[in-house]
């Protein structure tokens, strides 16, 4: 029985085909090929795979043209860490999963790529249930992004699981929220900022001024206090990705 690729149109037989969560069936050496690995087609409808499919596409252009060139680099203030496959650059406030595809010598990347202000989970985990094959039984990353359209719940196996403890820690010394001295600098400050704009909420308040900026500020500065201060990150971000479609 031949079904049809909701995405591209071609006539595709069992073997070819990917059934979606919504009944419609993608092909899978064309439309399927063009996410991740990772992503989780069969719990997915059209309109998520399509997300998905552009995210790659643009991630893949982002991570050439800007985070690939910084393995090079010399300058320490433009590094990108590496817990291979997830890349971090906190000079561009981005992070990006890729999956490399290929022989030796005929080798392509393929990437999404994140905003670091809008990762909200990140943690040490089993993999999850539904995996089958050899990495049901390993130790991953579990990445959550908030903001995000396609692939947004990421889970990446690790055959070490201190690499997976290094990145996660990693992340926190990034934010903020590891137990270090500059760490705890930062969260004094963060939480002097918190303080400050709920007194400015109740001055407002009394003097009867607009509320609705003064209360978003103030939730944003409670945020901050939970997650660490992404400001910097959001910056870098939208000077990086000025000339992308990737939101």
């Amino acid at each position: 029985m031949a079904n049809t690729c909701a995405i591209c149109g071609a006539t595709i037989n069992v073997l070819q085909s990917q059934k979606l969560m919504d009944g419609n069936y993608i092909c899978t050496k064309g439309c399927r090929a063009k996410g991740l690995k990772y992503y989780d087609y069969v719990h997915s409808d059209l309109d998520n795979v399509k997300d998905h499919i552009h995210q790659t596409e643009v991630g893949t252009k982002v991570w050439q043209d800007l985070m690939e060139p910084l393995k090079k680099t010399r300058d320490k203030n433009q590094k990108m860490q590496s817990f291979h496959p997830i890349y971090i650059a906190p000079s561009l406030g981005l992070i990006a999963v890729i999956e490399a595809r290929g022989g030796l010598f005929n080798t392509k990347t393929y990437a999404c790529v994140y905003r670091l202000e809008n990762l909200q989970i990140y943690r040490t985990e089993n993999m999850p249930a539904r995996t089958s094959g050899s990495d049901k039984d390993k130790k991953c990353v579990h990445l959550g992004f908030v903001h995000t359209k396609g692939l947004n719940d990421v889970y990446i196996p690790f055959d070490d699981e201190t690499r997976c403890h290094q990145c996660v820690d990693y992340l926190n010394k990034l934010f903020g929220l590891d137990d270090s001295f500059r760490s705890g600098i930062k969260k004094s400050v963060t939480q002097f900022k918190a303080t400050k704009s709920m007194w400015d909420l109740a001055k407002a308040k009394k003097n009867g001024e607009n509320l609705e900026e003064k209360a978003k500020a103030t939730v944003d500065a409670f945020g901050a206090t939970i997650i660490g201060d992404r400001t910097q990150f959001k910056d870098a971000a939208d000077q990086a990705l000025a000339g992308y479609d990737l939101d």
